[in-house]
């Protein structure tokens, strides 16, 4: 499992639509994935519970507006300058249309 928490190891990572994941926690994952060359690529979170895989609908962001050494801390919430309307990974999720 390749780390998304280091700037110097998610430029290295292929170009490709599935997610790449890190544990945080039993059953909490951070998601990320780029698909365009150029672009900062998007957050994800994916949540266990205990059946299944839940993944919270659009996303948890691309945080491109922040330097790219603050984006993993924020997509985890662990940033003073994450909004508050942003989804914390502890949050329960709603289902995706995939796990209905």
């Amino acid at each position: 499992m390749k780390r998304i928490d280091r700037v110097d190891t998610r430029a290295k990572l292929d170009l490709r639509r599935d997610p790449y994941w890190q544990r945080l926690a039993q059953g909490r994952y951070l998601g990320f994935r780029r698909m365009t060359k150029g672009r900062t690529g998007t957050w994800l979170a994916r949540l266990y519970d205990g059946e299944k895989y839940v993944y919270p609908r659009g996303g948890i962001g691309d945080f491109s507006a922040l330097p790219e050494n603050e984006q993993c801390d924020a997509a985890n919430g662990r940033s003073g300058r994450r909004s508050a309307s942003r989804r914390r990974l502890t949050h329960s999720a709603s289902p995706s249309r995939r796990d209905r």
